[in-house]
């Protein structure tokens, strides 16, 4: 008598061949996911130097601008004391003064630039 392989039920090979086709998609997914989680670990790093970037630019702004009101603070200074000098000038001295003094209202009236929210 000689032995032969008996066939295994059909429900058995499905079953087989759906957990191969289940790890394959799972393997194919945990890829897919990898490489999504890489993307976005990369934007991630790009997002946090730009906003490095951005920091540094608000605070070079922030100075500027504390700087353009010291110069302002500095030109108003000097314009109240060209009046003045201007109310107690000599009739030569007057037209130079006046000159000086349309010269330092015109400056403290030049648009100034945008000013930012203070934090």
């Amino acid at each position: 008598m000689s032995t032969q392989p008996v066939p295994e039920p059909s429900g058995e090979l499905e079953l087989e061949e759906q957990l191969i086709l289940y790890a394959t998609e799972l393997h194919t997914l945990y890829q897919e996911e990898k490489k999504e989680r890489e993307a976005l670990a990369e934007e991630k790093l790009v997002l946090e130097y730009k906003l490095k970037e951005l920091s540094a630019l608000n605070n070079l702004f922030r100075k500027h601008l504390e700087r353009r009101e010291q110069l302002e603070d500095a030109l108003e200074d000097l314009d109240k004391g060209l009046r003045e000098a201007l109310a107690r000038a000599p009739a030569k001295l007057r037209p130079q003064l006046q000159s000086l003094l349309a010269a330092a209202e015109a400056a403290l009236n030049a648009p100034a630039p945008p000013q930012l929210p203070k934090q």
